[in-house]
């Protein structure tokens, strides 16, 4: 029972991930057109952001002491993973710099830009496939 208890406290923490990761991605979708972002987008946006940054220890952006190095841990096959799958998008996720402007990008919630409209695009379907994987992964209970 307490196995079971375990399990479904670290699936919810998953799928609240996911959930941040689809209103980032919605995010990127705003700005692309130009529209205002809420709180809860905003808040959201900083928390990808910060998640991105303890993931990836390539990044030069964000000190990765905002976010808990154990999810980090936990997320980051995923994380890879999901640069993986959106390579096939043609989205170019093997560029660095193009993941650190995705991170600079949304932890200014959007008041400042660092990608172009087609970057934004494509960050918004990385961010989408990295979502994917961590439903995916809940998916297993499907079955029961």
């Amino acid at each position: 029972m307490v196995s079971l208890s375990v399990d479904l406290m670290e699936d919810a923490e998953l799928f609240a991930v996911s959930s941040r990761l689809v209103t980032a991605s919605r995010v990127l979708k705003k700005l692309v057109v130009g529209e205002s972002l809420d709180g809860c987008e905003e808040k959201s946006a900083s928390y990808v952001a910060n998640m991105i940054s303890a993931i990836d220890r390539g990044s030069t952006v964000y000190n990765a002491q905002n976010f808990p190095c154990v999810l980090a841990t936990r997320v980051r096959p995923d994380y890879f993973g999901a640069r993986i799958d959106a390579l096939v998008f043609g989205v170019p996720t093997q560029d660095q710099g193009f993941l650190d402007r995705i991170c600079q990008t949304l932890s200014s919630a959007g008041r400042e830009v660092y990608l172009d409209e087609e970057e934004l695009r494509q960050a918004s379907v990385f961010l989408d496939r990295f979502s994917d994987r961590f439903m995916a992964r809940l998916t297993r209970y499907s079955d029961i």
